[in-house]
């Protein structure tokens, strides 16, 4: 399990550094900047060091819509455990929550990423994607602001 320091991100992508971190639920990339959840669920799992001050979580993602069929995807967010947000998302999101730091544990934490309405595109006849898609993901970092 990687070490994430504060103010720098993990990135998605084919050129992204996400691999390290995932535990379930992450599509292979299929774009330079950008990977896919594939699951209802999504965890990333990292260890931290003590923290001064409560730290503030940025999402940046981009919901799986289909016109009318998909208008919006919904996203809640915890870590470890604990429930830190939630998003109804139509479009690109930059999602940004502060935490108490006592949220983190120094030796292991998992972010998870619960999309209900995360869709199979084949199932509902629109593409041959086998992929239960939510969210793209382009970034997620922990900040000290």
């Amino acid at each position: 399990m990687d070490m994430l320091a504060l103010n720098v991100p993990i990135s998605f992508g084919e050129n992204g550094n996400y691999r390290r971190f995932t535990v379930r639920g992450w599509s292979d990339p299929d774009n330079p900047v950008r990977s896919w959840t594939e699951s209802h669920v999504a965890e990333l799992e990292f260890k931290t060091g003590l923290l001064k001050r409560d730290p503030l979580l940025r999402i940046e993602a981009v919901p799986f819509l289909a016109d009318q069929a998909l208008p919006y995807q919904e996203l809640s967010v915890y870590l470890n455990g604990l429930w830190l947000n939630y998003v109804r998302a139509d479009n690109h999101i930059v999602l940004d929550t502060r935490f108490p730091r006592t949220y983190l544990n120094s030796q292991r934490n998992v972010l998870s990423f619960v999309m209900p309405r995360a869709t199979c595109p084949r199932d509902e006849g629109w593409n041959e994607d086998e992929r239960t898609l939510g969210f793209a993901f382009l970034k997620v970092e922990l900040l000290d602001s």
